[in-house]
């Protein structure tokens, strides 16, 4: 494959002619960017797009020529990207110089650059859906392969099931078969080690539980286990259930009427997250929730940008200084809440520094012994991570769940059957949470269509033989949730369809004993900790509405999941609520 060097050369080339782009289109331009297009020679094409009013226009460009030349018929809607492979049969770019294109409105094409001629290939948008979201193009042993999300679905269209692509100058292995996944992820060996965090998101959550490595971890691990023990996690019910409470008394003034349900659903679980593991309340850390979601925003927004090497040092964006804010900010905060509980055990309010896990952090930190004690570094991160883990889940299984329930009137009321038979009209009972069978099925099913996490990455830091491929140090193994969750030879044909009975017999019998084909936490030793937490908090929450509501889907909302940390509604979730 050959590789792309960004020279000074080149550069200069860009700008150059990037003057007689706007001129072209009459000043127009309100955005350039240019990706490369490989070539089998060094005269290689650059691909770069200007927008013209509403619509944004492709044009090719070859730097050591000066040659441009505008896509004939080639217009994408205004917020697309496209993905480009050059033809594998051309072995020489001067001669029969081709590629194909894949546009993320669903459409693949061909274009012919010494002929000028574009064929439409395939057009997915009249085939499968109307919500083609992205597609990504890659080359693997030769063959082509085409994946296209459709709304939080991934369709492998052309190729095999793992294939190579490439994140900026990282080149990783996108991994899809069960077996696999499940060697990388319990990584008995130490081959697989998560990979390390960068730029904003190593802001976000810094080196906590979910990224850092090695004895650091076991003791975060070991924190965070005790603080969502079974034990621990049946005396954060009635705190649950309070959360919840507050929550219906608000839906009450919207009785008859259309509810957005997202917006609410995430205060919730901020709420019982502050209640449960920091002694706090929502209100109190209203300021810190904001903050970690406007970082989140600039992670989302940043996420395929990759930046040319030392451009960062010399000039910061505005996104760049707008972190450095919320980063020191959200530190701030934490401290503040620190020395607050720090100050009510030392005036004697408190014998102690609590029970829940902000107060083992403290103990953690205060600790004299050497192989028990964290930093203040280590507890802010913590403080981070399960801030952001301890809602932003249980936020996401909750609204996809109602949206579901909403569409699916039936399942809504073999649930409500099942939670009225179970509890009447009283609040859940700890005991029988776990007898919920039906509910159970039902959170599996919107876990596996719309899994928190779209993607698990790790990094291979060792060589690794895999049959006849030989994966070499510092590649990274890509699984990608989403499409793992709907693939047809395990799930059957019908797996993009909600079908809860799948999981009647449990996860082993859904997945034809592929249990690794199952994964919205993880797998393996780094699985989500909370995951009885979130579950338990998601089944509460649900049984309560279902006591009091019948609810269907407002012909207001528009279905367009998208991913910030996690797969959420663009447009949020509107819903039509009648009481009981």
């Amino acid at each position: 494959m050959a590789e792309l060097i960004v020279s000074a050369n080149l550069l200069t080339h860009l700008y150059k002619k990037r003057f007689t782009v706007e001129e072209a289109t009459k000043g127009t331009e309100r955005d350039f960017f240019f990706y490369a297009v490989p070539c089998a020679s060094s005269h290689g094409w650059v691909l770069f797009s200007t927008v013209i009013g509403e619509m944004k226009h492709l044009f090719l460009y070859r730097p050591f020529t000066n040659e441009v030349i505008r896509f004939p018929g080639l217009e994408m809607g205004f917020s697309n990207n496209a993905s480009f492979y050059l033809n594998p049969t051309s072995s020489d770019c001067m001669a029969d110089e081709s590629f194909y294109c894949s546009l993320s409105n669903g459409k693949l094409g061909a274009f012919n650059i010494k002929q000028q001629e574009w064929k439409l290939l395939w057009n997915l948008q009249s085939e499968l859906s109307p919500l083609v979201n992205n597609s990504y193009m890659f080359a693997f042993n030769g063959d082509l392969i085409w994946v296209v999300a459709i709304g939080a679905t991934y369709h492998v269209l052309y190729g095999g099931k793992n294939f190579i692509t490439w994140y900026g100058n990282r080149p990783q292995l996108v991994v899809t078969e069960p077996e696999q996944i499940k060697e990388i992820l319990n990584n008995k060996d130490g081959s697989y080690p998560k990979t390390k965090l960068e730029g904003y998101s190593k802001k976000l959550l810094g080196d906590g539980l979910v990224t850092t490595e090695g004895e650091k971890w076991f003791k975060l691990r070991k924190l965070a286990n005790h603080a969502f023990n079974g034990e621990s996690l049946k005396g954060m019910i009635p705190s649950m259930i309070a959360s919840a409470e507050m929550m219906l008394e608000r839906w009450r003034q919207h009785d008859g009427k259309e509810i957005e349900v997202s917006q609410e659903l995430k205060i919730l679980t901020s709420e019982v997250i502050s209640r449960t593991a920091f002694g706090s309340s929502y209100l109190e850390g209203q300021n810190i929730f904001d903050m970690l979601v406007k970082m989140a925003v600039l992670i989302s927004r940043n996420g395929y940008k990759i930046r040319i090497p030392l451009i960062g040092t010399l000039a910061k964006t505005s996104d760049d200084v707008e972190s450095e804010k919320l980063e020191q900010g959200i530190r701030d905060s934490f401290i503040k809440m620190i020395k607050k509980r720090e100050e009510k055990v030392e005036m004697g309010k408190l014998d102690s520094y609590g029970n829940d896990f902000f107060g083992s952090l403290l103990q953690a930190y205060h600790d004299t012994d050497k192989t028990k004690k964290i930093t203040i570094d280590d507890m802010i991160d913590e403080c981070k991570t399960f801030y952001v883990g301890g809602h932003e889940t249980t936020t996401s299984l909750l609204t996809w769940t109602i949206l579901l329930l909403a569409i699916h009137a039936d399942w809504q009321e073999k649930l409500r059957k099942e939670v009225l038979e179970l509890f009447g009209k009283q609040n859940p009972k700890p005991d029988s949470i776990g007898r919920l069978k039906t509910m159970s099925m039902v959170v599996n099913e919107t876990l596996r269509l719309y899994p928190p996490v779209v993607q698990i990455t790790r990094r291979i830091n060792r060589e690794v033989r895999w049959g006849k491929l030989t994966l070499p140090v510092n590649m990274e193994a890509y699984i990608p949730t989403i499409a793992v969750h709907h693939n047809p030879d395990i799930w059957g044909e019908d797996a993009h369809l909600f079908k809860p009975q799948r999981f009647s017999q449990g996860v082993a019998k859904a997945t034809n004993n592929n249990t690794a084909a199952f994964l919205p936490f993880g797998l393996g030793p780094r699985s989500c900790v909370g995951l009885n937490f979130a579950i338990t908090e998601a089944k509460i929450a649900l049984s309560m509405i279902l006591q009091r509501y019948k609810f269907n889907l407002s012909p207001n909302y528009v279905h367009s999941p998208t991913q910030l940390l996690t797969i959420c509604p663009q447009h949020g979730l509107q819903i039509m609520l009648h009481s009981m």
